[in-house]
């Protein structure tokens, strides 16, 4: 009998990679030294303490860092994924003014369609 991954509760290559980058958030460390200035670092991690140390690690050795102290606090933030997109103003009208492949697009051309032609009630 051939060993099946997938009976062995045992993620495919695949799924494991993705269940990897799922997990990895980008994170901005940073403490206040005893003069008040502020030192932050970004960093990527998969849990607080991961985020920490490296951020710790990344503190070490730098010319305007002065050491961490052990009972120094040290503040994650963690960023949600940040996606750009870019489009002109005529794809804007262009893709409001094409048919609807479903009943959500559909609601989703007609609000940008109002908001095309409906004068602004905040402009002068």
């Amino acid at each position: 009998m051939a060993f099946d991954a997938r009976r062995q509760g045992v993620p495919r290559r695949r799924e494991h990679f993705r269940f990897i980058i799922a997990t990895v958030k980008a994170c901005r460390v940073s403490f206040d030294d005893a003069q008040g200035v502020r030192h932050s670092v970004l960093v990527t991690a998969h849990s607080l303490y991961e985020a920490a140390a490296l951020a710790l690690r990344g503190f070490e050795g730098q010319p305007w860092t002065p050491a961490v102290a052990p009972l120094t606090p040290l503040r994650v933030e963690v960023s949600h994924v940040v996606t750009t997109h870019v489009v002109t103003a005529r794809q804007v009208h262009q893709w409001a003014t094409t048919p609807a492949r479903s009943p959500a697009e559909r609601l989703s051309k007609e609000r940008v369609r109002r908001l095309l032609t409906q004068p602004d009630a905040t402009r002068p």
